[in-house]
């Protein structure tokens, strides 16, 4: 980029797949770039570019100008790169703006990631608008997922399932991390909707990981079921847990499992039919993962139907330690 900036870009479009400043790249470093303009799409829609492979991203800023930002009309829009299929390191990179997303997933920074990504030090502005996976900064993640001193401040309506502050949906068996981000924001859905991560899941149980660690959110929140300050839903974790978390929230839920820090975390217990065959000794070895929840704390109000906590709505196995919560709920 040479620190150079691209004022007035007007892409349109709406039905082609790859679209962006840069359609598709891969095994590329793009750097020291702003472009200021909109960009709409069909599938994968990036403000910089459409569709990466292996990437790298630096110091690289998108800003809105005209009605929208970004705009995908099929699926997967992101503020900066629509769809990764590789592996993505960014950092210190920027959107300011409104991403109107239909289908797939939904990002404030990358709308969809099929594999690693490590992001740091970067930021999203503006409102996210899509059905399932929505996120202020990523809207799916399925790889390993290193999120670092990133912010999102904004609004983020998603109509469907999986709707976070920082990412909308997890959903993998390689090692997680999200550290020091916030979110201020107001984020709305249906089920599954979290100040940082609407929902997480794991796909193997035999991987530690420490998810979500000195995170925030501030704002409000809004939806059906499983909807938490910090996280919305888990399902068959295995890792250390959540830690130094805080949530300001007000929550205004209609349905079931709603928490000032976790709205609902299924866990993994013996009354599953999740196990492991040994065929030396034929017996079927079950596993059961906790949940840890410590040092983190919730203010606000909270309202909802069945399981309604000040700290957790429902929680099926693990512990909570050294967590307080000055909410109240309805």
């Amino acid at each position: 980029g040479n620190n150079h900036t691209i004022s007035g870009l007007t892409i349109n479009r709406p039905s082609t797949e790859n679209v962006g400043f840069f359609g598709y790249i891969d095994a590329a470093t793009i750097k020291n770039l702003t472009v200021k303009g909109n960009v709409e799409g069909g599938t994968h829609v990036g403000g910089i570019c459409g569709a990466a492979g292996t990437a790298t991203f630096s110091n690289c800023h998108f800003i809105q100008k005209g009605y929208f930002g970004v705009k995908a009309n099929v699926k997967d829009a992101g503020g900066i790169i629509g769809y990764l299929s590789a592996k993505l390191t960014m950092s210190n990179c920027s959107f300011n703006g409104d991403i109107q997303g239909s289908e797939g997933s939904n990002g404030g920074l990358v709308g969809c990631c099929a594999s690693s990504v490590t992001l740091s030090n970067s930021q999203a502005k503006g409102s996210i608008t899509g059905r399932g996976c929505v996120g202020g900064l990523i809207g799916y993640a399925d790889g390993t997922l290193n999120v670092t001193s990133d912010t999102y401040n904004g609004k983020i309506i998603g109509t469907g399932w999986y709707t976070g502050g920082i990412v909308g949906y997890i959903y993998t068996k390689e090692q997680v991390s999200l550290q020091n981000c916030i979110a201020t924001a107001t984020v709305q859905g249906n089920d599954n909707v979290g100040g940082v991560v609407g929902g997480y899941q794991r796909k193997d149980l035999t991987k530690a990981s420490n998810a979500i660690d000195k995170c925030s959110f501030v704002g409000k929140l809004k939806g059906t079921n499983n909807v938490g300050g910090i996280l919305g839903y888990s399902f068959f974790e295995k890792h250390d847990g959540s830690s130094n978390n805080y949530a300001i929230v007000d929550i205004n839920a209609s349905g079931d499992h709603i928490g000032g820090l976790i709205g609902k975390d299924e866990g993994c217990s013996y009354n599953y039919h999740y196990a492991r065959y040994n065929p030396y000794t034929s017996y079927y070895y079950y596993y059961a993962y906790n949940y840890e929840i410590s040092n983190s704390y919730s203010s606000g109000s909270i309202s909802g139907k069945n399981y309604v906590g000040g700290l957790v709505g429902y929680k099926n196995r693990g512990s909570i330690t050294k967590c307080f919560s000055n909410t109240s709920v309805y």
